[in-house]
């Protein structure tokens, strides 16, 4: 137990030593919330359960989580090829404990992302009815984020050491874009969206403010609970797929 402390402690202290990690998966949201959710004259409009605002912090809590998933994914399987798992064995720590840690320090980061991103919705105008909406709304996005970390593990096992999670962290912008996180898509993109990775993600962790409403230009549309997890599972299935290639690829070598 005190071994497994230890390291808890000196993961906490290795982030708090990252400033990129720390800006690009907890400041960044806030930033990008701040700069979508605050700046509009719509932003106070109506939206299902809540406000424009709402769907907007929403949007970038769980931007900033799934990013947190795909750089604590990408760090377990890069420390794993390193040997860095081995010397902390020889030092009493069992693989369990440390990949228990490293899921420990991912729900901690994600929690903290979501939380100082709504601590700023509540701050500046974003509306949601009732309390238990917010909490609802936080727990669908960590559950939502967490099929990012299958992403990010199959990036680190296909994809060179130096290059994989910056790579991993760009495709999240694509994928978030896609997703109708960032803006409302028209056309042929937004019905090209319905079958991109975070599109599932978005539409259940908006799920207790629109109940599915989306906007398809410029009018509403309703997608049902059932096709968001369908999407969320056949998306972690081909990461889970992805990463089974990546690990037998690696062992071959």
């Amino acid at each position: 137990m005190h071994t497994f402390a230890a390291y808890l402690q000196q993961e906490l202290r290795r982030i708090v030593r990252k400033p990129d990690l720390l800006i690009f998966t907890v400041a960044l949201p806030g930033a990008l919330y701040l700069m979508f959710g605050t700046t509009s004259s719509g932003d106070a409009d109506a939206a299902g359960h809540g406000n424009t605002a709402a769907v907007v912090m929403t949007s970038m809590a769980l931007y900033g989580a799934a990013g947190v998933a795909i750089s604590i994914a990408g760090a377990i399987t890069l420390e794993r090829q390193s040997g860095w798992v081995r010397q902390l064995r020889l030092a009493g720590l069992s693989q369990r404990a440390w990949l228990g840690g490293k899921i420990i320090m991912a729900a901690l980061m994600a929690t903290f992302s979501v939380l100082l991103v709504f601590s700023l919705g509540a701050a500046t105008g974003s509306h949601m009815d009732g309390a238990g909406r917010w909490a609802a709304t936080v727990v669908l996005i960590l559950v939502a984020a967490a099929p990012m970390t299958l992403f990010g593990l199959a990036m680190a096992l296909v994809l060179p050491t130096d290059s994989a999670i910056p790579i991993a962290s760009g495709l999240l912008v694509v994928f978030s874009f896609l997703g109708n996180l960032f803006v409302p898509l028209h056309g042929a993109l937004a019905e090209f969206s319905r079958f991109t990775p975070m599109y599932g993600s978005a539409i259940l962790a908006r799920w207790p403010q629109l109940s599915g409403e989306y906007y398809h230009d410029g009018m509403a549309q309703q997608e049902t609970l059932t096709a968001a997890l369908f999407s969320i599972a056949v998306w972690s299935a081909v990461w889970a797929l992805v990463c089974v290639r990546g690990a037998r690829r690696m062992t071959a070598r």
